[in-house]
Formats: structure tokens, C-alpha cells, sequence
């Protein structure tokens, strides 16, 4: 164990990118968006809207989706109407579990207390368990249910209440230094940056913005934790 994660008692998780490779359901979305632009007499490839995405990734946009659809857009009131595609383009039935990461929970669940801090639809529990994840997490909060979403601290002090902890006690793991590292650092918890997908670019630009630790993939993590229950 990192002497770092000493204090550790709960460790909570990101869902999109961190525990879920949402590739597959990005690219139907994009190749929704790619048919909508074609209809109205642009021709955007599926492969350029992808590109485009990555760099609002990498480069801190707060609103992913909506800058995407800025970017893409003629007019604001198209950028609105391809912001509109996420409801019929994105399919959960897109979101795979990454390698490595099952095994990851259920080695820490013996261990720790599991959490979930995720901006995510509604039936984020139903979705962890279609996984075979449901089992190992003792906590969940969806952004849908709890009304609010990251960045904002209150989903991270909801969470922290809910769990009986305090902030230096718990472990924040996710993709995004925006909505995931910078403000669990801010409150006080601990941070581990998993360098997947789009926003797994994204570097610190301070002190604030820098994890604890910073891995390559989910099923590292366990390995920074040693025995504790």
C-alpha cells in the first residue's frame, strides 16, 4: 500500500471512463451526429467528429457534449438541436467494462468501503449490476437522483455524509482532472487519475489539478491499497 492511502477507509469511483469503456457508445453517437450534419448539407465524418471531441477533451471543456455540439454547429440554435441527438444517439447498451476493472472492485471490496461519485442517467445502480459490479459498491451517487453533478462539491459532500467519512478518509478515482481530481483535492480527499479515454489527456495545470497518484489503466489501482476492512 502507498503510505500515501494510510488513512483510506472508503474509496469511491467515476463510472464513464473509469469503470466503463464508453467508446462504442460515443462512436454510435457520433455517427448520429456525422447523418443529422450530412442531412443538412455538411458532410462531417463520424472519424473527424471523434477528433474533435478528443481535443474538447483534452483541452478542459466543462461541458463536453455541449462544446462538441458548439464546434460542429453553423448557428447556436443548431448547436442546441445536435445537443438534442444525445437522447436518441447514445445507447447504454454501449458501455463496456474495462478490462481489469471487475477484478479491481472485488479485490478492493474486501478491503475497503466502495463508493460511487458518477455524472450519469438515471439507473446508474441497474447499469452497475447488469455489469456484475453492483455487488462490490456500498454507495452510489448518480447525478440524475442526487440533483447535482460534478464538479460541484455538494455531490462530493453528499456522498461523504452518506458514507459516515471524512474527506481525508476517502479516495476519489476517475478519468477527468476537471470533474473528478481537482475538486475531491480541493475538499480534502485523495485522488487517483486513470489515464482512459478522452479526458485521460488531460494534464495538471496546478497544484490543485494534481492527483495523488496517476495510473494508465482501472486495474491498477488495486495495488495501491493494502489490507484494511
Amino acid at each position: 500500500m502507498l503510505k500515501v492511502f494510510h488513512k483510506a477507509r472508503w474509496i469511491f469511483f467515476d463510472v464513464g471512463y473509469t469503470l466503463f469503456d464508453e467508446t462504442p457508445a460515443w462512436q454510435g453517437l457520433f455517427q448520429t451526429v456525422s447523418a443529422e450534419l450530412k442531412r443538412r448539407g455538411r458532410d462531417v465524418p463520424a472519424e473527424a467528429i471523434w477528433r474533435t471531441y478528443d481535443d474538447i477533451c483534452a483541452t478542459f471543456a466543462p461541458f463536453q457534449w455541449r462544446g462538441l455540439c458548439e464546434r460542429l454547429a453553423a448557428s447556436p440554435a443548431e448547436a442546441i438541436e445536435l445537443e438534442k441527438l444525445s437522447g436518441s444517439g447514445w445507447s447504454h447498451d454501449g458501455e463496456v467494462v474495462y478490462p481489469g476493472a471487475i477484478d479491481t472492485v472485488r479485490s478492493l471490496h474486501g478491503r475497503y468501503r466502495l463508493g460511487v461519485i458518477a455524472n450519469q442517467h438515471e439507473g446508474t445502480v441497474r447499469r452497475l449490476a447488469e455489469r456484475n459490479l453492483g455487488e462490490y459498491f456500498d454507495l452510489v451517487i448518480g447525478s440524475a437522483e442526487a440533483g447535482v453533478r460534478k464538479p460541484d462539491p455538494a455531490i462530493f459532500q453528499m456522498a461523504l455524509a452518506k458514507a459516515g467519512c471524512r474527506a481525508d478518509e476517502a479516495v476519489m478515482v476517475g478519468d477527468r482532472i476537471d470533474n473528478d481530481i481537482r475538486p475531491a483535492n480541493v475538499i480534502g480527499m485523495q485522488t487517483i487519475h486513470v489515464r482512459q479515454g478522452g479526458s485521460g489527456r488531460q494534464w495538471p495545470r496546478s497544484a490543485e489539478e494534481t492527483a495523488t497518484v496517476t495510473v494508465d489503466t482501472i486495474g491498477e489501482v488495486a495495488n495501491l491499497f493494502g489490507s484494511r476492512r
